[in-house]
């Protein structure tokens, strides 16, 4: 028998090359899929945080509403909202109460797993005769936005906002709507 000192053949060439497309073909999209995955527990994550924080504020007396009125001096079945934002979120300035609520909640600025981009948001606090439920809305720069209800946050409650809208002037409109049904608050200094 002869032995072929030449090198690989065409034909174990192509056999090698198909085999490694066919691993891409399958293992790119898995890949891609666990790095979503992960990106979107990390904004649950942010979410988390911010409402964790909200809710240490709430309960410390730390936040004032409209009126002068503190935190544990509330009515019930009344709502109370609490704007936030990182950075001048899609080119447009917002208001320094809504800035300075996210540094006071989260000290580094809790940023999106996308890119580190700045987020928007604002947490609903309601207020029962026997509970206190936080609610959050937050997005992105690039329009990942998460909703959800505190401790019912999960990989499910991130989405992508597909609309054209300015996001800070969505938010903005959602706060001076809120202003109507509900209170505002800020975190104290």
């Amino acid at each position: 028998m002869k032995l072929n000192k030449m090198g690989f053949t065409l034909i174990e060439l192509l056999a090698v090359i198909t085999i490694l497309g066919i691993l891409m073909i399958v293992g790119i999209p898995a890949v891609q899929r666990t790095i979503n995955n992960s990106r979107k527990d990390t904004y649950v994550d942010t979410a988390q945080a911010y409402l964790n924080a909200a809710k240490t504020a709430w309960f410390n007396d730390e936040i004032t509403c409209s009126g002068g009125v503190k935190s544990t001096a509330v009515k019930t079945r009344v709502q109370y909202t609490i704007g936030f934002a990182t950075g001048d979120v899609s080119n447009v300035s917002i208001r320094d109460d809504i800035k300075n609520n996210a540094q006071r909640l989260l000290q580094s600025g809790g940023k999106s797993s996308w890119g580190n981009n700045d987020v928007i948001g604002m947490i609903v606090v309601t207020v029962g005769p026997k509970d206190t439920m936080l609610m959050i809305s937050m997005c992105d720069q690039k329009r990942h936005c998460i909703f959800g209800i505190d401790g019912q946050l999960d990989r499910s409650s991130v989405y992508e906002e597909n609309t054209n809208q300015n996001l800070n002037k969505t938010f903005e409109k959602r706060i001076e709507e809120e202003k109507k049904d509900n209170v505002i608050c800020n975190i104290d200094d």
